[in-house]
């Protein structure tokens, strides 16, 4: 009786404990190293949840005002780029103590949930355990992984399988197209997480949505639920909504460094030989089968599309041309990659489960071997790759190396920013219409000007304090960055209209002697309303969520999902 139900549970689980071990190999090169990649956006989202980690530390909280990070200069990043998340990461480094054990966890987990998600999208669409494990563990080795540059590519490739299988309902459960508690909270998440996936997601979920309301047996109901999911995605995003209205209202801020959108684009080397071959062989599988399977020919044609479009193929270097913006914003075309990987491996995954089901055994283990040697190959590449990372992270014989693999290590994840400038220009305030690149040499050149001169201190109720002597009565730029709604009190006195460089930060008269300057922002009572609203709207959907999960499994009723 008792291997019966150890059997029956490995039966479950198995496909789970693959995830994790295949995870964990992914990482082992760089665990055995000891090594922390801190390259491309690490500087940049490690600074951020530093900040959050020392407000959590503190009991000091500022939800716009970075006073820990980015050079104590009061900047606005969190505020803007997913605040919740950034709690949530700044507490999971008060746990692990350092930055390598940070990197390994957070690595570990986004691989292992991504490949999760991936293997519950497959089983929808295949029921089955075997080719859907497959599908897992290909996507994990074929995503870019977190610690290779910390980007949040990786995190939009965690959470697309899981708005993969809102639209994968939407066209294939005719009942009820829209689950709206799941379709709320998932892009609640992305939404707390990183905004531009929203654009994304949405995109994605479009065709699936109109494609689902043609065949719904009941369009007002699937319409309905569509709006509830919407409101309540709303509700659970207020405080993002407000931060993104006053970010392009209320102030005039730099965009990221402008970026040539081909070179942005990713190139067959991306993939590995061996899965380029399979995926013209499910293109050209669905072309000849193409009336055979609706779903495996309307998602396999999404891929080509996207596909296309995060490649060099498409004319990005014309579209730059015409709109010129959206080399700040949207910047690289390879993001939309996101897309293209899931759908294309779903859709290998009904290929593969039809053959499956055709009871040729030779023809049926050959499908099993190929799968395998397509996730031994993109598993072999993203090892090189990690490893490549984890020998060059560091690789100068210099002080400052020296400096940053011990700051790495150490108990005080501060240690990592000590005299480190934080060069993006995300967020800055545009106070003269100049480039981004302009900009950051503007902000970079006066923190390098001043940095031994001042000391910093965080006050209660998050407010910032620089202090310094003052030789001579004479005017200085403070390293601090004022925004419209920023506050500066100086030397007791509150400063009104200072000069401003172009990227905000004041220029005022020291006395001689002390001086002190205290930094704070005001945020409104609306704000304040609309951040409980959003902490409200997540205990009670959460909790309603988990309700009715539970209901539905009592009920024998198991497409939760």
């Amino acid at each position: 009786m008792i291997n019966k139900k150890v059997e029956g549970i490995l039966k479950k689980i198995w496909p789970y404990l693959v995830f994790i071990v295949v995870a964990i190999l992914l990482v082992s090169y760089q665990i055995q190293k000891h090594t922390t990649i801190v390259v491309a956006d690490s500087y940049f989202h490690f600074s951020r949840f530093y900040d959050a980690a020392e407000q959590i530390k503190n009991h000091n909280f500022s939800y716009f005002q970075m006073n820990y990070s980015f050079n104590q200069t009061g900047r606005i990043i969190n505020g803007f780029y997913g605040p919740f998340f950034a709690y949530l990461m700044g507490g999971l480094l008060l746990l692990v103590k350092n930055w390598f054990n940070f990197q390994i966890i957070t690595t570990f987990l986004i691989s292992l949930i991504s490949s999760v998600g991936m293997y519950l999208c497959s089983k929808k669409v295949t029921n089955n355990t075997i080719i859907s494990t497959l599908v897992g563990i290909i996507y994990m080795s074929q995503v870019k992984l977190w610690s290779s540059g910390s980007t949040f590519t990786s995190i939009s490739s965690m959470l697309v399988p899981f708005v993969l299988l809102c639209g994968i309902r939407m066209v294939t459960n005719h009942e009820k197209p829209i689950n709206w508690i799941q379709l709320a909270l998932i892009m609640g998440i992305v939404s707390q997480i990183h905004v531009l996936s929203i654009v994304l997601f949405i995109i994605l979920l479009l065709p699936f949505f109109i494609s689902g309301l043609v065949k719904a047996k009941s369009k007002s109901r699937m319409w309905l639920d569509l709006l509830f999911a919407v409101l309540i995605t709303f509700l659970l995003t207020a405080n993002i909504w407000f931060s993104l209205c006053y970010a392009k209202l209320g102030e005039n801020l730099f965009n990221p460094i402008s970026t040539s959108m081909t070179g942005g684009a990713i190139s067959l080397r991306r993939f590995t030989i061996l899965t380029i071959v399979v995926y013209l062989i499910q293109l050209v599988y669905v072309i000849i089968h193409w009336k055979k399977c609706f779903l495996n020919s309307f998602i396999t044609s999404l891929a080509v599309v996207f596909g296309v479009l995060s490649t060099k193929i498409f004319p990005w270097r014309l579209i730059q041309q015409h709109f010129p913006i959206l080399k700040e914003t949207f910047q690289y075309p390879r993001r939309i990659s996101v897309l293209f990987i899931p759908l294309i491996l779903i859709a290998l995954g009904i290929t593969a489960n039809e053959i499956v089901k055709k009871d040729n055994r030779e023809i049926s283990v050959g499908v099993i071997v190929l799968l395998s040697l397509v996730f031994l190959s993109s598993y072999n590449r993203t090892i090189r790759l990690n490893s490549f990372y984890t020998v060059n992270t560091f690789m100068l014989n210099t002080e400052e190396n020296h400096r940053q693999i011990a700051a790495v290590r150490s108990k005080n994840p501060g240690e990592l920013f000590v005299k480190k400038i934080i060069t993006e220009p995300d967020y800055l305030p545009k106070y003269k219409n100049i480039s981004s690149r302009k900009a950051i040499r503007v902000y970079s050149k006066t923190l390098k000007d001043s940095n031994s001169r001042f000391k910093h201190k965080v006050l209660s109720k998050g407010r910032l304090e620089i202090s310094w002597k003052g030789k001579s009565l004479k005017e200085i730029t403070l390293p601090l960055v004022i925004y419209k709604r920023s506050q500066l009190i100086l030397n007791g006195k509150q400063v009104g209209n200072a000069h401003k460089n172009a990227v905000g930060m004041p220029r005022v008269k020291q006395l001689v002697g002390k001086n002190v300057a205290i930094l704070s922002f005001k945020t409104s009572f609306l704000f304040k309303m609309l951040v409980t609203i959003a902490i409200l709207s997540w205990i009670i959907i959460s909790v309603s969520g988990i309700s009715f999960t539970i209901k539905e499994r009592r009920n024998g009723k198991s497409e939760v999902l």
